[in-house]
């Protein structure tokens, strides 16, 4: 997933990251006020810098109190004691701001569920959600190379729901033998051919040995040859990656290329130097000559390309049973929320 990062100016009580949303009319001045207390504030209004966020981004928000003489004011860093914030895949921070949950899986039927009241007054609130946008997912997963120890096995398991922000997302999981699954989420704008591109390419084979250097000639002596480096090991084949697809929806096996290519041979090693002629003497006879430098080792061949993928599909009902999310609690959870979401859609 690529990253955005925010650029923020000081705000009222947090830092801006983003231009205010459309609609919103002018504050009144920042509040200079001791904090707030019960009795000044009527109503309270979390007032977003942007309408949607990547999973993992920060959200600025500023707070807005409407006050006993109906006037509203801007919150302050001050007012922040006053308060109570909670969150649903998100956190509060100290200066007000929220981080999101960097798991797209946790936000994808509740989205950014962001609530602030009083302290004193929980019946004083106000709440949005933020959507979650998926334009800033890395869709390139490169695995651990395959090396003659260990064969690089992956699938990558695809199923579609639905969703309380889009026509539908689907949800793609690789899955790595012995490594830890990453979890994609995709929106119909980004639902083509080949979108998640998953590499398990061979290593690189090693270099071969430095051939050894000639020994310097001694006084009219010519230098010793150098020998030949030696070739380079062959590169290691590619990995395997196959895929899980629901059997409801086929189609999806055609958002996923897999790149499983040979590892490249390695270079031969280089060629000895060539030893030093010796010194010569006053005797005509006397001709050293320098040795001959060895040549460069012979480049190692390609590895072969792993096997092609194989697609197995599977009803949506069986389909996460078999995946390692299912068997995690909070991801299970949020799969189970997806797949009931998509049940009632359907009815």
């Amino acid at each position: 997933m690529s990253k955005i990062f925010f650029r923020c100016a000081a705000g009222a009580l947090t830092v801006a990251c983003a231009p205010g949303i459309s609609g919103v009319s002018t504050s009144a001045p920042p509040s200079t006020n001791a904090p707030l207390v019960r009795r000044d504030v009527r109503d309270l209004e979390i007032i977003p810098a942007t309408k949607t966020v990547c999973p993992g981004q920060p959200i600025s928000v500023r707070y807005r109190a409407l006050l006993g003489d109906a006037s509203r004011v801007d919150l302050t860093s001050n007012d922040l004691s006053s308060l109570a914030l909670r969150g649903i895949a998100a956190q509060p921070t100290a200066n007000g701001s929220w981080n999101t949950s960097a798991n797209p899986l946790e936000s994808a039927v509740s989205g950014f569920r962001l609530s602030v009241s009083l302290a004193t007054d929980p019946g004083v609130h106000a709440d949005t959600v933020i959507v979650p946008s998926y334009n800033c997912q890395r869709l390139g997963i490169g695995l651990p190379v395959s090396d003659r120890f260990n064969d690089t096995r992956a699938k990558v398991r695809l199923g579609v729901f639905a969703s309380p922000f889009y026509d539908s997302i689907a949800v793609a999981v690789v899955e790595a033998e012995g490594g830890y699954p990453i979890t994609l989420l995709i929106d119909p704008s980004h639902m083509r051919g080949r979108a998640i591109q998953v590499a398990a390419v061979g290593k690189t084979g090693a270099t071969g040995g430095a051939g050894a250097d000639g020994n310097d000639g001694g006084q009219c002596e010519d230098g010793g040859d150098g020998t030949n480096g030696e070739p380079g090991d062959s590169g290691q084949r590619g990995g395997q990656v196959d895929l899980v697809v629901q059997a409801e929806a086929p189609w999806l096996e055609s958002l996923v290329g897999v790149t499983n290519s040979g590892g490249r041979g390695g270079a031969g090693g280089r060629g000895g130097r060539a030893g030093r002629a010796g010194s010569r003497t006053n005797d005509p006879a006397c001709t050293p000559k320098p040795g001959r430098p060895g040549r460069a080792g012979q480049g190692g061949p390609e590895g072969g390309s792993g096997p092609y993928p194989k697609t197995t599909k599977e009803p949506a009902s069986l389909l996460w049973h078999g995946s390692p999310i299912w068997f995690d609690s909070t991801a299970r959870a949020n799969l189970e929320q997806l797949i009931e979401l998509t049940a009632r859609r359907r009815q």
